[in-house]
């Protein structure tokens, strides 16, 4: 697995506020988990990825659906939350990350 490569976006203007804040919370000294929300195509992937644009990034878009049990909209909704919500459990997000980051080649 490699590192995602993010492209600057020369059109991406007028979003200052939003990356001061995100440059303030990645100054701190201790793990942060950052959510953005909003009506959808205002540009909040864009933010993250111009953001991060100059860093390493593993870059996840959604959980897989599960196509062994057909859900409805909803229940798909719900599951995928709960698959988030497992994930923040510490360990066993150490053990994803890490599981990851032992594919990585820093150079």
């Amino acid at each position: 697995m490699k590192p995602y490569k993010i492209k600057p976006n020369l059109h991406f203007i007028g979003r200052n506020t939003e990356l001061a804040k995100l440059a303030k919370i990645g100054k701190q000294k201790e793990a942060s988990i950052i959510v953005i929300y909003g009506r959808r195509r205002i540009g909040k992937t864009e933010l993250i990825e111009q953001y991060f644009k100059k860093k390493k990034v593993l870059k996840f878009e959604g959980i897989q659906p599960d196509h062994l049990r057909p859900r409805s909209k909803n229940e798909e909704r719900l599951f995928q939350l709960q698959q988030c919500l497992h994930l923040l459990n510490t360990s066993s997000l150490c053990t994803v990350v890490s599981g990851i980051l032992s594919t990585f080649s820093f150079t």
